[in-house]
């Protein structure tokens, strides 16, 4: 029926109400979940040099943050008997979430 489950959430309360269809299905249907957040990219002026602020120090942050995040949401997710990944991306979301679909879908 299902190859995966992929679970986009920003953090909102909103996105967090499909959390307990998301556990049944993935439950019901011994489906692999993934668990995506995409933060947007770190914004040139923050990373300048002369701040001693650099890009991918600051992109990195706010990827453990977001995994962060993403994990404690599989943890209030139980046992659901499927695996349950957690993955956080830089980029636009709705570019970023279309691109990780088509990666993702198995080919026929």
């Amino acid at each position: 029926m299902f190859t995966r489950i992929l679970v986009p959430l920003d953090g909102s309360p909103l996105a967090e109400q499909t959390l307990p269809y998301v556990r049944i299905l993935g439950a019901a249907a011994n489906t692999p979940i993934s668990l995506i957040r995409i933060f947007d990219p770190v914004p040139p002026d923050l990373a300048e040099p002369a701040h001693g602020l650099y890009e991918t120090q600051i992109a990195a942050s706010l990827r453990d943050v977001a995994v962060d995040y993403l994990n404690s949401i599989k943890s209030g997710l139980g046992e659901t008997g499927s695996d349950i990944s957690c993955e956080a991306f830089e980029g636009r979301p709705t570019t970023s979430s279309e691109k990780l679909r088509r990666r993702r879908t198995p080919l026929s």
